[in-house]
């Protein structure tokens, strides 16, 4: 049998569970995060006898461009009711919650912001991607690159890519 602990005041509850404190930036500032924690709420809420769902390449550039409010419950969330919602082996914008499919991608800084040129061109290649569906020798075009310099740019930022 275990003690039990009184707990006379609040704070005494507080300051017996405040042992190690973990402060961890929220999801929208660790969108590099997305991929593997997709991965892992996949295994997690996928039915136990069937093939794991994957997602399209324009669903995961919607997860990677969202801002996460809710941060990493409300990604699980999503990733739930897409496994439920989807009919398919693979989960794509319609699957995904209305928060989602109809969230634009990223809007410029605004004019006071000041953002580093990494993060510009990141927003910018998710916005090129949006705008050409996906289509890469379009993206490449419009951003005014190569194609080859555009998979390594993805590469970089850690931005899914399916092979064409």
């Amino acid at each position: 049998m275990s003690p039990q602990i009184a707990i006379s005041r609040p704070q005494d509850l507080y300051f017996r569970i405040n042992v190690v404190q973990i402060k961890l930036p929220p999801l929208r500032d660790r969108k590099t995060d997305i991929p593997l924690l997709v991965a892992s709420f996949l295994e997690k809420h996928a039915p136990p006898d069937e093939k794991l769902p994957v997602f399209s390449e324009a669903a995961m550039l919607k997860l990677m461009s969202y801002d996460w409010p809710g941060n990493v419950r409300e990604l699980e969330n999503a990733i739930a009711r897409s496994i439920a919602i989807s009919t398919t082996g693979q989960i794509d914008v319609p699957d995904l919650p209305p928060s989602l499919q109809f969230s634009s991608f990223e809007l410029p800084p605004q004019k006071d912001e000041i953002v580093p040129i990494d993060e510009m061109e990141r927003r910018a290649i998710l916005r090129a991607l949006n705008e050409t569906n996906g289509d890469k020798v379009a993206t490449a075009r419009l951003l005014g690159i190569g194609k080859t310099t555009l998979y390594r740019k993805l590469k970089q930022y850690r931005v899914p890519i399916s092979e064409d």
